[in-house]
């Protein structure tokens, strides 16, 4: 599966703290970016989850 490069602009400040982020975890910046994305779509999606299964039972 080719994925197609995406242009974001990210403030120069914030690039900075993803690079030593990235570093310090061992990934590439663009991991690093993907890593963050999915933990944050995860949570995102966490508590709809949990009112679901509230509803349910």
């Amino acid at each position: 599966m080719a994925i197609a490069p995406t242009g974001v602009r990210i403030p120069p400040d914030m690039k900075q703290r993803l690079v030593e982020r990235a570093k310090s975890n061992s990934r590439s910046l663009n991991n690093e970016v993907v890593h963050r994305l999915k933990e944050s779509l995860a949570k995102e999606n966490a508590p709809e989850a949990a009112t679901s299964d509230a509803l349910v039972q």
